[in-house]
């Protein structure tokens, strides 16, 4: 069997390539191991208004709006942010992968479940599924199959280096709880190297789960922070996962090519990956499409994805990884303070108003614009700009982002 565009992995990501490819006039294969997609995964769920339009869905999936965040200290004491509108929402997963499985499948690609690639060799995959195996060539590969892809082993390519470790449970709670506020929580207690969470997926029921750097275990931590912070839940479900927090070093090889966790196509700082992964995987599927249909150089095919996505997500994923890096140097007690010193009237204010989960990149620019403001940053964190002023990328170096795409 011949595919123009084979995908493998058909998470959203997956099928935002797809769909493209097939959009772009390819025939498109997506298969997926997955017998059904109605599967609890590890994901929180908060994504901006802006994810959905990127994936092509609509508003059916949008379970909450989110208005307020909670952050939590280690030392305890609370940081409240509050803006006048939405600034992001809270999506039942399930229900937007079958959104994104039936425009799949309208835009014309064959979706097979219960499908897994199984061996590779050169433009040929090897396909395990309910008849059995098939070998199935194709003229461009897109794997979209998480941080440890096997597309990528077979091809040569390089997994994501930097990767946390996740654990989630989604709990019932005794008390009514606000479907408007996200709660983070901060510090080695809870979530060493990373951060927990607590997002509301009903009035009666919250996701609450956290990030660990290797090697430390998740569930332990999250076992802590469920017995301290919401004692008298109880436990509904539990997942876990790897999550890459920075992207692969190389994504592309003749016309092969990774997208989404298995390309690192991720914000560092929460591994948050619809947003930037769905944009990623337009550019993936018109570029797979493009080859299918015209068979450029294959060499110079890679180089151009890699440029394009790089471009697309480049300064984000900069910002992001930069501050990862320095708040990474914190100690529990430094990083109390700083958010202490974050609780000024006039800074709340900007935060709440300029700060976009997608565009964290854009806040220095905004504070460019409000000097009042430069002396409370400046004091947040001395010890940061000490240690790290010098080694910040410089502002120039960095790839700047076509308007249409951030």
């Amino acid at each position: 069997m011949h595919a123009e565009v084979l995908v493998v992995g058909g998470g959203p990501i997956g099928t935002v390539a797809a769909r493209c490819a097939a959009e772009a006039g390819a025939s498109v294969l997506l298969v997926d191991r997955r017998d059904s997609i109605d599967r609890v995964s590890c994901c929180t769920g908060l994504v901006s208004h802006r994810t959905l339009v990127m994936l092509g869905v609509s508003k059916d999936s949008v379970l909450h709006e989110i208005r307020r965040i909670t952050v939590h200290a280690p030392d305890g004491k609370r940081l409240d942010l509050a803006a006048d509108h939405s600034k992001a929402v809270v999506i039942d997963r399930i229900r937007l992968e079958r959104e994104l499985h039936d425009l799949a499948r309208a835009a014309g690609v064959e979706v097979r479940l219960g499908t897994e690639a199984v061996a590779a060799s050169d433009d040929s995959i090897v396909l395990d599924g309910a008849d059995g195996q098939q070998d199935v060539t194709a003229s461009a590969i897109i794997g979209a199959d998480g941080p440890s892809s096997r597309v990528a082993e077979w091809f040569g390519l390089p997994h994501p280096e930097n990767i946390i470790r996740a654990a989630q449970a989604v709990i019932e709670t005794a008390q009514s709880v606000p479907t408007d506020r996200v709660e983070i929580f901060l510090g080695d207690r809870f979530a060493p190297g990373f951060f927990a969470w607590a997002v509301p997926e009903a009035s009666d029921r919250l996701r609450v789960g956290l990030g660990a750097t290797p090697p430390l275990e998740p569930t332990e931590y999250l076992d802590r922070l469920l017995e301290t912070e919401f004692g008298s839940c109880r436990v509904l479900a539990r997942s876990g996962g790897v999550v890459p927090v920075s992207p692969t070093t190389r994504s592309a090889v003749g016309s092969t090519f990774l997208v989404g966790d298995a390309a690192g196509q991720v914000k560092p700082l929460s591994g948050g990956g619809l947003y930037p992964g769905s944009l990623c995987a337009r550019i993936a599927g018109r570029i797979a499409a493009e080859v299918a249909l015209s068979e450029p150089s294959r060499d110079g095919t890679a180089a151009a994805y890699e440029s394009e996505w790089r471009s697309a997500i480049g300064r984000e994923v900069a910002f992001g990884r930069a501050i990862r890096r320095i708040s990474g140097m914190l100690s529990d007690r430094e990083l109390s303070a700083a958010i202490a010193a974050c609780d000024d009237p006039a800074l709340l204010s900007f935060l709440a108003e300029h700060a976009d989960i997608d565009r964290l990149h854009r806040l220095p620019d905004e504070l460019a614009t409000q000097p009042l403001l430069w002396g409370k940053i400046l004091r947040l964190l001395p010890r940061m700009v000490n240690r790290e002023i010098a080694d910040l990328p410089d502002r120039s170096s960095v790839v700047s982002v076509p308007p249409a795409s951030l």
